[in-house]
């Protein structure tokens, strides 16, 4: 249709008409009806716009609180009054709020998680000088995305610059831990490997690179390679979903593999805890992610204008200025530490770690920047300690590796002295685990490590290939601490970098007198010629002389430049009477009436006395790892007497202080000399004839898992459940009206179950299938150690059977 043109004459006559109309309005008389004109035609109205809804969004049409924002250099803006800075979204597009003592409107746009401001007009009042106005205005301009979480709302800026943070309270809001019971939260997991289904596995050549971390509210962060990240994750039970969120986009170099790292955190759709590792299983089970736990180190906020260190990426706090130290813990990208000192070129910093025995740590100047540092010292190196060498395992036995540098200890606890330090990689054969399942007991050299084992931490190792029946390994005794007598002031001193032992002379063939905790401070007084010892000043009541000896490899020593060297004390095998290298043989041994025999097997050098303490001679001295037979102990346990030869002793007495003796007490068909305690029967006790008879044994099941594990303690007349998970693995189905659950025998004839002594099998188990027991327990209500044997039993034949023992201890 031709739009109408309006024409210059009918224009000059309606202004005429509407002068009219005007000045009769004005005049005194009353005014007239108005004569209905023909309005001029005019051109049809245009279709309406379709109208944006953003109604169903979270943050709409609620009032958020600006509380401060994160940069991601890790600078923080805090917010002096939440309530001057506002931000409301309307469903339409449009936003407004307050800008300290300003007005503000704005329109934004949303697509999935991205979210586009533009600022629009704004009232141009002065604020006072301090007024963050222009900071939070600027930044709402810069928005590129945003996550909610519970009651907040983060507004993620343009090129991962930082996070804004919105409450809808003017104050932080406090985030319940909801998840602070999972086992995988607070901790920082580095990624060690990709297992598929088909067989495939992808090793990461850097774990610390590809880390996550879980925190307690819900909400998770981490590093993948030359970038990090943040997001959520929901846990039900064992299901577990991960939501990533905002990534840097760095380039990183060729082969990293931070894309599918991030793409398979995606796509996990449970997760279970295996022996200290952390194992994401991916959706239609296609495989899993394994990770491995990264201890994060305490470290002190630097204080205004110190000298300070930013983690560029994760980076290991170590005990010196190298990899082959042991690790603290990890520093995460963004944390900061204040700077104490540096190595002589300059390539490590030492930073503040207060828990550490220097109150220091050291970390690689390639992945810190610091600020403020012109001025701080250099610091002398600490002593790198020895090397620890494992037993290498074959291909199939049950393993570990070192994550990265880590002491071996003689004990399953930091009070244990070190026999060394395992480097990144290093691979050992596993024989045994701590009974609260925080260390791996490992095969090391015996040239090395008489006693032939150690002890590594699980969260600097990982494990694989462990049977279900890994012997669980009582702690040896705690050697005693002693406090060292304060160093005088200027004189030569030294710190001991982790728990040493104190010997009577300058070598390991000298017996121990004690453990000087990390971080003990004393006097040195000499030196081995060697210079592989330091002579220190010890309490008289562990030397008559008040001198003991350390391994220099495990002290920061100061002052130390001119110590004398100091003629080692006489030989250890020059002591009074014979030397005793070894003990009878256990076997043979006459055993006492009630069948059973106590094994003891030392864990150090020590003497071998005539009596129940240190004031009675000595015979000589036992190595550390040597086995004999426990024939009598003081009244107090604090000694005990083996069994040696009548030339040594007319009493066939030896007497070793209990601090140094593993005790093992066994059935007598099995009482035999071994050269080391991991590789000693259980420690538990068999047990004894119960109430019903036993049938052979055919092994056509295997035990997949079985509770309570052995020596789990319990408080007296504690109800529990005895749980077996159990394979067919005959070529016969077990039927539920011929095969029976059936209890055998006790420990010392006391029966613990509650439920029935025998009932049938719930249900048909076929071959190659499984089946999980429960037996209603309850342990006694004396102190002590108790036990049952139950069986799956068919007519006169077991099919298998399984034993469990638990330790009852008052609190």
């Amino acid at each position: 249709m031709k739009k109408p043109i309006m024409k210059k004459s009918w224009f000059l006559f309606s202004l005429l008409v509407l002068v009219s109309i005007i000045a009769s309005a004005c005049s005194a008389g009353p005014t007239p009806a108005p004569t209905e004109t023909a309005a001029p035609p005019t051109e049809a109205p245009s279709p309406t716009a379709p109208t944006i809804d953003y109604s169903n969004l979270p943050f709409v049409g609620k009032t958020w609180y600006w509380l401060g924002t994160e940069l991601s250099d890790g600078t923080k803006i805090d917010v002096g009054d939440p309530t001057l800075y506002t931000i409301q979204f309307n469903a339409d597009g449009t936003l407004n709020g307050k800008a300290d003592c300003n007005q503000y409107n704005a329109a934004y746009t949303v697509e999935g998680e991205s979210l586009t401001i533009t600022m629009g007009a704004s009232t141009l009042a002065a604020c006072p000088p301090d007024s963050q106005s222009d900071d939070f205005l600027k930044e709402l301009s810069q928005v590129a995305s945003y996550i909610m979480q519970d009651s907040s709302l983060n507004l993620a800026l343009a090129q991962d610059d930082g996070t804004m943070g919105f409450s809808e309270e003017p104050v932080a809001p406090v985030m319940a831990p909801i998840y602070a019971d999972q086992p995988l939260v607070d901790k920082m997991w580095q990624w060690l490997r990709l297992e598929m289904s088909d067989g495939s596995v992808t090793t990461v050549p850097n774990p610390s690179a590809y880390t996550i971390m879980f925190n307690s509210d819900g909400t998770m962060n981490g590093q993948a390679d030359c970038n990090s990240f943040s997001g959520s994750y929901t846990v039900d039970g064992a299901s577990l979903s991960i939501q990533v969120g905002p990534v840097t986009l760095a380039a990183c170099p060729e082969g990293s593999l931070s894309d599918q790292f991030l793409a398979r955190l995606g796509e996990v759709a449970t997760y279970v805890m295996d022996n200290g590792a952390l194992v994401l299983n991916l959706k239609l089970d296609s495989g899993n992610m394994v990770f491995g736990e990264e201890p994060v180190a305490v470290l002190p906020e630097p204080a205004p204008g110190a000298p300070a260190a930013q983690a560029t990426a994760n980076v290991n706090v170590r005990s010196g200025p190298d990899t082959n130290y042991p690790v603290y813990g990890v520093m995460p990208v963004g944390r900061q530490g204040e700077v104490v000192g540096k190595n002589q070129d300059g390539t490590w910093w030492a930073i503040s770690v207060p828990l550490a025995p220097l109150g220091q740590g050291w970390v690689s100047g390639d992945f810190v920047s610091v600020t403020g540092v012109e001025n701080v010292p250099v610091l002398p190196t600490p002593p790198l300690p020895p090397t620890a060498e494992f037993t290498p395992p074959g291909p199939n036995d049950p393993q570990v590796s070192a994550l990265d540098a880590v002491y071996i200890r003689s004990g399953p606890s930091v009070e244990f002295p070190a026999y060394g330090v395992a480097q990144t990689g290093a691979n050992g054969l596993l024989i045994g685990r701590s009974q609260d399942g925080q260390w791996w007991v490992v095969r090391i050299n015996p040239s090395v490590v008489s006693t032939g084992f150690g002890w590594a931490p699980t969260a600097y190792t990982v494990a694989k290939n462990v049977p279900q029946d890994l012997p669980v390994v009582e702690a040896p005794p705690l050697p005693p601490s002693v406090a060292l007598p304060t160093p005088p002031a200027g004189t030569a001193s030294g710190v001991a970098m982790t728990a040493v032992n104190i010997r009577s002379g300058p070598g390991l063939d000298f017996s121990v007198l004690a453990v000087a905790p990390a971080g003990a401070v004393g006097e040195i007084t000499g030196k081995s010629a060697d210079s592989a010892w330091w002579q220190v000043r010890v309490p008289n009541t562990i030397s008559a002389d008040g001198f003991g000896w350390v391994s220099a490899a495990y002290v920061y020593a100061f002052n130390a430049t001119n110590v004398p060297v100091v003629g080692a004390p006489a030989s250890p095998t020059s002591t009074s009477g014979p030397v005793v290298n070894t003990l009878p043989p256990t076997s043979g041994t006459p055993l006492p009436p009630y069948g059973t025999v106590k094994i003891g097997t030392t864990n150090d050098t020590v003497n071998l006395r005539a009596g129940p303490g240190s004031q009675y001679k000595s015979y000589g001295l036992i190595a550390a790892g040597t086995s004999g037979v426990i024939v009598d102990q003081n009244s107090e346990a604090t000694w005990y007497a083996f069994k040696i030869p009548t030339s040594v002793a007319e009493d066939g007495k030896g007497w070793i202080s209990a601090l140094y003796v593993k005790v093992q007490t066994v059935n007598s068909a099995t009482a035999t000399a071994m050269a080391t305690p991991i590789n000693l029967p259980s420690a538990t006790k068999t047990p004894g004839a119960g109430a019903t008879s036993q049938p052979p044994v055919t092994n056509a099941c295997k035990i997949l898992e079985k509770k309570p594990a052995d020596n789990t303690t319990y408080k007296p007349n504690f109800d529990f459940d005895m749980k077996a998970a159990l394979e067919n693995t005959g070529d016969s189905s077990w039927d539920v009206n011929a095969v029976d659950v059936k209890f055998v025998k006790a420990l010392d004839n006391v029966e613990i179950h509650t439920s029935p002594s025998t009932f049938d099998l719930p249900q048909q188990v076929d071959p190659d299938d499984d089946i999980t027991l429960y037996v209603d327990m309850k342990a006694p209500s004396s102190e002590g150690t108790y036990g049952e044997t139950w069986a799956l039993v068919q007519g006169n034949t077991t099919l298998c059977q399984w034993s469990f023992t638990i330790k009852v201890v008052k609190p």
